[in-house]
């Protein structure tokens, strides 16, 4: 099994965010980006837009706060693991305002300490001056998260999608007709008078591939040539507008 590089590795945890998760898709999008990462450390930046901002028209707190959780979460990827457990408590102090829409807001979360339990993070936010604009720590529990962990390894359904039967799926390729698991016999006689929907491959187990195959090409990776960091937003948006329900509290159209 292929191991990645920790910043290509966080952008992978972060893209499985992106596509996987309620919150986050919805509040940073495209305007969230992992600069830089090493082991134990994320460097990230934020794209302060309209929806981030709060009645004063300055980044709201609660957009902070859930950069606290986000960048604990890739603090812990940092260190190569994959899961990265779930919150146990978090704590944010405000420093200042952190600028406005149209700001720039940068970041780095740091993983203090990873136990067998818990996982102790740290994240610094500067806002467009310099300054420290605010402070958190975030305590992950981490115990299904570690076990079994093979370090900087994506999992093998982000490179080999997997389907609920064999039946021939649009567009599959061989390689990953063979793979595909057979349904228990009773499962099967469920659905033929309950049918469940199908699931086809995540977006970005595509992009997976097209991660290892630039890692051979390449050795500097900018946002041009990374496939996990260059975001086509109007295609991005239009992804997003057909995933979201139409229920949706937040609109669409916030996402800009």
């Amino acid at each position: 099994m292929a191991k990645l590089d920790p910043l290509f590795f966080v952008r992978a945890v972060l893209r499985s965010f992106m596509i996987d998760s309620g919150l986050e898709p919805r509040l940073f999008g495209p305007h969230f980006h992992v600069t830089h990462a090493i082991q134990g450390k994320v460097y990230f930046s934020l794209q302060i837009k309209k929806h981030h901002t709060n009645r004063l028209g300055i980044l709201h707190g609660g957009t902070i706060a859930s950069m606290v959780d986000l960048g604990g979460s890739l603090a812990v990827a940092s260190m190569g693991h994959f899961a990265t457990g779930v919150s146990t408590d978090m704590n944010i102090t405000y420093l200042g305002s952190g600028g406005g829409a149209g700001k720039t807001l940068k970041g780095v979360a740091q993983c203090d300490k990873i136990g067998k339990t818990l996982a102790f993070t740290s994240v610094l936010f500067y806002g467009p001056d310099g300054e420290i604009t605010a402070r958190g720590s975030h305590t992950k529990y981490v115990v299904h998260a570690v076990k079994d962990s093979i370090p900087y390894a994506l999992p093998t359904k982000t490179l080999e999608p997997v389907f609920p039967d064999k039946a021939e799926k649009p567009g599959a390729s061989s390689a990953v007709k063979e793979t595909l698991p057979v349904q228990p016999k009773v499962l099967q006689e469920k659905t033929e008078t309950s049918p469940t929907p199908t699931r086809e491959p995540e977006d970005w187990s595509i992009d997976a591939k097209d991660l290892l195959e630039a890692l051979q090409e390449q050795t500097e990776i900018s946002p041009e040539n990374d496939p996990f960091q260059a975001w086509d937003e109007a295609k991005w948006i239009e992804e997003r507008k057909n995933k979201i329900s139409k229920d949706s509290l937040l609109p669409d159209d916030r996402l800009l």
